[in-house]
């Protein structure tokens, strides 16, 4: 009985294992009917949504770029130090060929850029320094220095044109200097060069005691020409209290300037001195100078006058000491 039990037991189990395996196996033919087909689903694929991207075209701004405006290279100075003092030196002393108004190769009415060159050539930059006398110039002025006398040099520029030109020298310390580099430039050359001049004029401050030197101005005017020349000098201690002094124009002298202008310029060339210019507007300093001609000083005549300046090597004048008072 046992044994009757334990065998359908086991013919149940097989039953059983064949039921499921042929659940999970695909119909194939030679399979009875009655065992339905599987039913395949389709798959559903599921697409993910595309999230739009969103593209940002930078959008390219112009930019304006400003152009450099192109100015014209100054000139360069190539001159060495030595080079420059020598040609400061021999231009002050000698301006070869230019003649005067023209002055170290520059004359007025001619190109203003002439002018630059000359003296960028010479290490010198030109600065704006206050407005000419014409209302339409402008006055330049220039630094040089390179161990010559102390030069205060301007130019006046008018319509893009050299328009006057201008030069102080000064060495109070040693008039030896002065006379030194100016000697083609003295008074005696410059007369004996460009004739008798139209004017000369003499402003002169005696010796108030034995312990000071006397001062005196001496202008040449050549109008015709367009220049003029101041001597600033000295005189000498010993003539304190005489009744008369002398006066050498090529001797101790302080400062020399000079003025040049084209010869058309209908401006007179009293106009840069500050000394003239004082007496003419009636300044309080202007009332207290006297200003006399070489003529009327000395008693001489333009032929006397010529010939102590073309004659005498150091062409000195005799001036009587009393009238130099504002009074007189």
């Amino acid at each position: 009985m046992r044994k009757n039990i334990l065998a359908q037991s086991i013919s149940g189990f097989i039953s059983l294992l064949l039921i499921g395996g042929c659940s999970s196996i695909p119909q194939t033919v030679g399979f009875p009917s009655a065992i339905p087909e599987r039913t395949i689903l389709p798959t559903l694929t599921i697409t993910p949504a595309i999230t739009p991207t969103l593209t940002i075209t930078p959008t390219i701004t112009p930019t304006l770029t400003a152009l450099p405006t192109l100015v014209e290279a100054t000139p360069v100075n190539t001159m060495t130090t030595q080079e420059r003092k020598n040609f400061l030196t021999q231009f002050l002393s000698d301006s070869g060929n230019c003649h005067l108004p023209c002055w170290w190769d520059i004359t007025p009415g001619q190109s203003w850029g002439v002018a630059e060159k000359v003296i960028h050539q010479v290490g010198g930059n030109f600065a704006a320094v206050f407005p000419g006398h014409d209302p339409e110039t402008t006055v330049y002025g220039t630094y040089i220095i390179d161990g010559i006398p102390t030069n205060d040099i301007t130019i006046e520029e008018k319509g893009s044109l050299v328009y006057a030109w201008h030069i102080n020298s000064t060495n109070s310390q040693d008039p030896a200097i002065v006379h030194r580099i100016w000697k083609n430039y003295l008074a005696p050359k410059i007369v004996t060069a460009y004739g008798m001049p139209d004017r000369i004029l003499l402003w002169v401050v005696p010796s108030p005691d034995f312990l000071r030197y006397g001062v005196y101005s001496e202008w040449l005017f050549y109008d015709e020409l367009g220049f003029s020349i101041r001597y600033d000098g000295r005189i000498p201690k010993y003539f304190s209290g005489a009744s008369f002094f002398r006066i050498c124009p090529s001797d101790q002298l302080l400062e020399i300037g000079l003025n040049m202008q084209a010869p058309d310029n209908n401006l007179s060339l009293d106009r840069f001195d500050k000394i003239l210019e004082d007496i003419r507007l009636g300044t309080d300093t202007g009332k207290l100078r006297v200003v006399h001609s070489l003529q009327d000083a000395t008693g001489l005549d333009d032929t006397e006058i010529y010939n102590t300046f073309t004659q005498n090597k150091d062409a000195c004048f005799a001036i009587p000491s009393d009238i130099w008072s504002p009074d007189k």
